[in-house]
């Protein structure tokens, strides 16, 4: 059984959002099993610091198993952040789910 979870940082809860040009200021991160299956939405605590956001979004999304993170945009302290806790990180852009299901490999 594969247990890879991907994050996918969201302006947006819904699958129709556009992915974040900011991995550790996203309004949100939705989590989906490697089946492609929404598992969980969650609102970033801290999409809006002005100061070490990707610590604390990199503590979260590790706490959650999260294996790979996929955003528009990653910064140095977030991709330094990522490689440390073990997670990879992927940059692309549309929408969330859309970005998924071609992360997976998946027709429309």
């Amino acid at each position: 059984m594969d247990n890879t979870l991907y994050a996918v940082a969201s302006e947006g809860a819904s699958l129709e959002s556009p992915v974040s040009d900011q991995a550790a200021r996203a309004p949100c991160y939705l989590i989906f099993d490697a089946s492609g299956h929404l598992m969980e939405t969650l609102v970033n605590p801290v999409s809006e610091v002005s100061r070490g956001a990707a610590p604390e979004a990199v503590e979260l999304l590790a706490a959650r198993g999260v294996t790979l993170l996929v955003a528009k945009r990653f910064g140095k302290k977030m991709i330094s952040e990522l490689a440390s806790a073990g997670i990879l990180h992927k940059e692309s852009e549309g929408e969330a789910g859309h970005v998924l299901r071609t992360l997976l490999g998946r027709k429309e």
